[in-house]
């Protein structure tokens, strides 16, 4: 995003906004201009975070489907997995408002 604007007309922008983004003001105070740039949101960082968990669990899983390891070895992963998932829907949830 690059739309530049004179910052004595800050008042006059529309903030853009994306889901999961936040935009941050970049001024340039020697040119007198300044811009938007969008910053991924705490909350996305974290989604995307427990995303990388469960996709780096999934071998266990499937080792799990395929019977290669126990029913006892396989629940602590499970069990994290399941909270994995329920944080992401809680945060999806907030990003949603």
């Amino acid at each position: 995003m690059n739309n530049y604007f004179k910052l004595q007309d800050i008042e006059k922008q529309e903030v853009p906004h994306q889901y999961g983004y936040k935009a941050v003001l970049v001024e340039d105070k020697i040119n007198e201009i300044g811009f938007y740039r969008l910053e991924k949101t705490e909350e996305l960082k974290e989604i995307e975070s427990l995303k990388q968990k469960l996709l780096d669990t999934d071998y266990q899983a499937i080792k799990f489907g395929e019977g290669q390891i126990s029913e006892e070895e396989y629940t602590p992963i499970k069990e994290k997995r399941q909270a994995w998932r329920d944080r992401i829907n809680e945060l999806e949830a907030e990003l949603e408002v």
